[in-house]
């Protein structure tokens, strides 16, 4: 079994950056291969508890129910910061200006970080990956495995 799971190491995963505003100023949604690194499960409940619980707090801020000062209690964990953590590598489908694959390194990673919408389309797989991000299957394969088939329904060929 754990020969399956690359322990150690990274997983493949399909990441859509909805609405790229392409150099033109046109739009499209752009996918890319991302290979999220494998955390242990502390850490992955710490961050979904540490999200969860800002979300709630700026939710609850909006909302009234809660002073503006309730959110000095809360931490907030940016997805920049998550995404840091999450991301660790991506497919030759990323591809630097002259159409090569981009190289992966933490100077390249930092930018493609701070790319409108990039940390939070990577966090938003990540979650749909892990079954957290709360909506139902939309039928898209956005945060599946770039080799996820569909399943039998039975666990058998997952």
């Amino acid at each position: 079994m754990f020969d399956k799971l690359n322990v150690d190491g990274t997983y493949p995963c399909r990441v859509v950056l909805k609405g790229a505003v392409l150099k033109n100023g046109d739009t499209e949604d752009l996918a890319f291969t991302a290979k999220f690194n494998r955390m242990d499960q502390e850490e992955v409940n710490s961050l979904t508890q540490a999200i969860w619980h800002w979300d709630q707090t700026r939710k609850a801020i909006a909302e009234g129910r809660l002073l503006p000062d309730a959110a000095k209690g809360a931490t907030n964990v940016s997805d920049i910061d998550w995404a840091d953590r999450i991301l660790g590598g991506w497919g030759d489908d990323v591809r630097d200006s002259s159409g090569d694959p981009l190289e992966y390194t933490e100077e390249e990673k930092n930018k493609v970080l701070r790319i409108e919408g990039m940390a939070s389309a990577i966090v938003a797989a990540w979650l749909k990956l892990k079954g957290l991000d709360g909506d139902s299957d939309d039928g898209d394969s956005e945060g599946k495995p770039p080799t996820s088939r569909k399943s039998r329904g039975n666990g058998i060929g997952k």
